[in-house]
């Protein structure tokens, strides 16, 4: 049995054919078809795949840098302008030369008679803590308190904190109501005699405490 094979058909050949029984192909001669074939298959091995990826050589990225834009914080600058100043010292010292020093001792008299009065005691209060005023326009003292909420600056201004009035009430009917008077007529002496005039300034600042405690 013959054991050698067409090189077209790939059918079994007689051992003394010199033709193929089958497709008639000479024995020992390829087809076009096997040799183009053969070479097709010879040049594949040759050949990328379309589909089979590349490998690109490429150089190492360096670390990524990260840049902070960030923008600094920013400072904000309250600058908070007192309204209740008051005059210059010029503007002071005239005003008690001229009108404080006589006006004081009548501006106390009329307040201490108000006091004694009863009736009259709230306005005779209120004018004797408006005695540094009527002496060389003093102003009063205020408080500035200023609060950060977010990017909202609140600024506000109150007066000095007082004590209780049940406090400065009790205080005035034991001590405050004959007090003010020999304290108020001593300062207003001091203040006449110039050579002691800053202790009478002194103590004219403090007269508002010393009637009804009463923080200016």
């Amino acid at each position: 049995m013959s054991t050698q094979t067409c090189a077209s058909c790939a059918k079994p050949l007689l051992d003394s054919s010199r033709f193929c029984q089958h497709c008639g192909n000479a024995v020992g001669v390829e087809s076009p078809t096997t040799s183009l074939a053969a070479a097709t298959a010879a040049g594949s091995r040759f050949e990328r795949p379309a589909s089979q990826p590349v490998a690109v050589s490429a150089a190492p990225v360096p670390p990524s840098v990260t840049v902070n834009l960030t923008a600094p914080a920013q400072q904000n600058t309250v600058v908070v302008l007192d309204g209740n100043s008051g005059p210059g010292f010029g503007t002071r010292a005239i005003w008690f030369l001229f009108v404080g020093w006589w006006l004081t001792f009548w501006w106390i008299g009329l307040a201490w008679f108000l006091n004694a009065t009863i009736i009259g005691l709230p306005l005779g209060l209120a004018m004797i803590n408006r005695v540094p005023k009527v002496l060389t326009l003093r102003p009063d003292r205020r408080t500035t308190t200023v609060v950060q909420a977010g990017n909202t600056t609140i600024v506000t201004q109150t007066g000095v904190r007082q004590f209780s009035m049940l406090v400065r009430a009790i205080y005035f009917v034991l001590i405050g109501w004959w007090a003010s008077l020999v304290f108020a007529y001593t300062a207003w002496l001091l203040c006449v005699l110039i050579l002691t005039l800053p202790i009478g300034l002194l103590m004219f600042n403090f007269l508002p405490q010393v009637t009804t405690l009463r923080r200016n």
